[in-house]
């Protein structure tokens, strides 16, 4: 994965990923993603913070 993201890097793109959180979502591969943008859903932010409240 990593390799088809440095490749659009090297011709000037940037990587977005949209919607962590909705369905099935690993924080162990988000950290080896080399990704320039993370959108995060709503539904998932609002679970974390109902958590802490």
């Amino acid at each position: 994965m990593n390799e088809k993201i440095h490749l659009l890097h090297e011709i000037g793109f940037r990587v977005s990923m949209d919607d962590f959180g909705s369905g099935y979502s690993s924080l162990n591969i988000l950290g080896k993603l080399k990704i320039d943008e993370l959108k995060l859903d709503k539904g998932f932010l609002q679970e974390i913070f109902e958590k802490i409240t």
